[in-house]
């Protein structure tokens, strides 16, 4: 099943005043066959800020969305739970500042309430702001057909909207279910194992779990090989009941999710990285997960997945060779694989930052032996003109601390296996925003904003590097959308 290609389906780029003009994208969607993906560029503002409103279908009705929100601003780390708001808040245009937001919309009416999965990097006034959030659509009735776009005051503005169109199934690009990779939980079946994998070929897998609406609160337990020992280490940053619970723990499994999906790091010869964004309309929660598996020899032939309640669909997917695993389709420009000090690191050069319509991504998945982090710098800028957010837990504790700094971060500390991916956009113009999430050391997940300062330079360079000399292990993918047009290869070289 390798008919999983994903479309741009509808593109804005305009100054307009939403507040007195709200954008109607008309019927082009239909959430029956598709899940949705948007990307929103926000100019700066002549405004403190000024948020950029989302309504499916146009809603009319009194609250029709919940709201489960955790932010990162200055040094305040925040949750928030709300059933009864009036749309999702897509983004921000802020004062001295571009704002990004990429949105995951899933779910059908027929099934249960669409989940609206916000990352973006916004803020008021020259703030820099990390937001996580997940919007629910109350209707559960309706097809979803169309997106109302608004703004909270009138001013024109300049502001890109891309929409993509994804197959229900995997709601992601880059993947191919596996052989017998679907299976259906009616309530009476409590266990099923995929069986006939090959993790060290496969190398990445990803398991996508839907909870019926009807069923209530669904709750699936993955588990590699079957193996329930108590030996994994399991990092969690949740907003429970609008609460921030970061929580250290030991484990007898690899994922524990309702809906949603988790990404699993198969290869041997490290540990096991399993990685997890979801939420649940049930629980009023949402959470982000990393469990790292010891076993670093045996070779993942089997997946297996229980629930003691409810009922769903799952299917397991692999990454398809030379893809990058996202919502929007990403053609892969390069990978590099590094085993050795990297002080020095790579640099990538004839980029045309200009021509790429959306963002840059850039994924890291290995080990930093003692090393303080993965960086990047564009341009080769190394001044304090990188200015920083983060929300950040690490084992018990959560922080939010907010800075100029001199270099981007990709994934920080890591003497075991850990993760890291930022999306750059590098358009000119103003500031070029980035937003990033990493997990690492077995004890800590960071969601983070980043800006770089040079309004005007061509991005016509990214360098890659260690904080320090020691070893480290793993791959650096680089990745741009699939419709960049560029007149020149990238080329890489080693410092």
């Amino acid at each position: 099943m390798n008919n999983l290609k994903n479309a741009l389906i509808y593109e804005f780029d305009a100054s307009a005043d939403f507040n007195t003009s709200p954008l109607n994208t008309g019927v082009i969607l239909d959430d029956d066959i598709n899940d949705y993906f948007v990307e929103i560029e926000a100019d700066e503002s002549t405004l403190s800020s000024n948020f950029i409103s989302m309504l499916p279908n146009s809603d009319a009705t009194s609250n029709p969305m919940r709201r489960y929100e955790m932010d990162g601003e200055g040094t305040s780390a925040s949750a928030l739970i709300d059933d009864t708001y009036s749309f999702v808040l897509a983004g921000y245009h802020r004062q001295n500042g571009k704002g990004v937001a990429r949105i995951h919309i899933t779910g059908s009416g027929s099934a249960s309430e669409r989940s609206f999965d916000v990352f973006s990097n916004d803020g008021i006034s020259t703030n820099e702001r990390v937001r996580k959030a997940t919007f629910y659509w109350k209707d559960v009735v309706s097809k979803l057909q169309s997106l109302l776009f608004g703004a909270e005051t009138s001013n024109t503005e300049g502001t890109i909207i891309r929409i993509y169109k994804i197959p229900k199934l995997s709601s992601l690009n880059g993947v191919e279910l596996v052989d017998g990779g679907l299976y259906y939980f009616d309530g009476s079946n409590q266990t099923h194992i995929f069986t006939g994998l090959n993790g060290d070929v496969d190398e990445e897998y990803v398991l996508r779990c839907f909870s019926e609406f009807s069923a209530g609160d669904t709750e699936y337990i993955v588990r590699l090989q079957g193996d329930s020992v108590s030996n994994r280490i399991k990092q969690r940053l949740s907003n429970n009941g609008g609460s921030l619970l970061p929580a250290n723990s030991t484990v007898q499994y690899d994922a524990s999710l309702k809906d949603g999906s988790v990404r699993i790091y198969a290869k041997s010869g490290k540990k096991r990285l399993s990685v997890q964004s979801s939420s649940s309309q049930f629980a009023t929660q949402q959470d982000e997960f990393g469990i790292w598996n010891p076993d670093t020899i045996t070779n993942v032939t089997s997946i297996e997945v229980s629930t003691t309640q409810g009922q769903g669909l799952v299917a397991l997917f692999k990454r398809r060779k030379g893809y990058s695993i996202d919502p929007v389709p990403m053609r892969r420009v390069l990978s590099y694989s590094v085993n050795s000090g990297f002080a020095n690191g790579i640099t990538i050069d004839d980029i045309e930052g200009d021509k790429i319509p959306g963002a840059i991504k850039i994924e890291w998945n290995g080990v930093l032996s003692g090393v303080a982090g993965l960086l990047c710098r564009l341009i080769g800028d190394g001044s304090s003109i990188y200015p920083s957010a983060f929300i950040r837990a690490i084992s018990g504790s959560v922080s939010a601390n907010s800075s100029t700094v001199s270099q981007l971060f990709i994934c920080q500390d890591g003497a075991t296996v850990n993760h890291g991916v930022i999306y750059i956009y590098p358009k000119s113009g103003q500031n070029r925003p980035t937003i990033n999430k990493s997990i690492s050391e077995e004890n800590r997940i960071e969601l983070r904003a980043q800006s770089f300062g040079d309004t005007i330079s061509l991005i016509d360079s990214i360098t890659l590097f260690a904080s320090n000399n020691d070893s480290i292990e793993g791959e650096i993918i680089v990745s741009v959308p699939k419709q960049t047009q560029q007149s020149q290869p990238w080329t890489l070289t080693v410092n």
